[in-house]
């Protein structure tokens, strides 16, 4: 069963936004209720333009809601702050910085103290095999290394939170299921709370310890299901393990449906 707000780490009670225009008024979600629990990872899909997106937005602080409150640990969201994390479809980063300094730039933004910094970082490009590359510059890389890069720089803050904003969909195949296998494992294995967005149903299932769907605009909580294999014992699968499953098979078709079997 979903979580209610109450108690959670992220809850949005009764959200609506509208977006105004000197022509028209769009609605973009309407009534959203959804919970997060600590260290929980939540996949959200449906189909484009439903405000999968908006809702990270609002969790960042970056627009506010017209009706309803956005809650971390039941205080409202006023504006960004360093304890969301935030990882994009393109990994933004800077071409005349090297690896190491792309992944300090935002604690230099915040002016924390350089040594820790460093510390951290060295110790984290260690951690996601970035080590032998941190004088390199990002066009020396691959894509996936890219975006783990990326991933260091968001985590080099040490944020609570991780927001993904389609972090994989401009990678290849493979390269997007070896990716997604290794973020999924970096996120558990650091306790993070997790929103991620997608097109893909596939990543959503194999990453996610829940999956919701929003309905088309405005958006709305259409449906939330679970994600259990138990196929495959109490011990969480790797995202390449999960779609090899029953349980797998299952989960997509009733996704596809409920989204309406349209691409999203």
């Amino acid at each position: 069963m979903a979580p209610s707000g109450a108690g959670c780490k992220v809850a949005f009670e009764n959200v609506h936004l509208h977006y105004f225009s000197p022509a028209n008024e769009t609605h973009a979600l309407s009534d959203i209720n959804l919970g997060v629990r600590a260290g929980e990872f939540i996949t959200i899909v449906g189909q484009s333009g439903c405000g999968k997106s908006t809702l990270l937005s609002l969790l960042c602080g970056l627009i506010a809601p017209t009706q309803g409150r956005v809650l971390i640990d039941g205080a409202p969201v006023t504006g960004p702050s360093r304890r969301i994390g935030f990882m994009l479809q393109h990994d933004s980063l800077f071409e005349w910085r090297s690896v190491l300094d792309n992944v300090l730039l935002g604690a230099e933004i915040h002016g924390q103290d350089p040594a820790q910094a460093r510390a951290r970082a060295e110790a984290l490009l260690e951690r996601y095999r970035l080590a032998e590359f941190k004088h390199h510059y990002p066009r020396q890389l691959s894509g996936g290394m890219r975006q783990r890069v990326a991933l260091a720089r968001t985590m080099c803050l040490e944020p609570d939170i991780l927001l993904l904003d389609e972090p994989f969909s401009a990678l290849d195949f493979q390269i997007r299921l070896s990716l997604a296998d290794e973020i999924a494992s970096i996120i558990r294995s650091e306790r993070k709370t997790a929103i991620m967005v997608t097109h893909d149903i596939s990543e959503a299932i194999s990453m996610a310890d829940r999956v919701v769907v929003l309905s088309a605009r405005p958006g709305r909580v259409k449906a939330e299901y679970p994600v259990v294999f138990p196929s495959l014992g109490s011990a969480r699968p790797s995202p390449f393990e999960v779609r090899e499953t029953p349980e797998y098979r299952e989960l997509f078709r009733v996704l596809w449906s409920s989204i309406g079997g349209h691409q999203v």
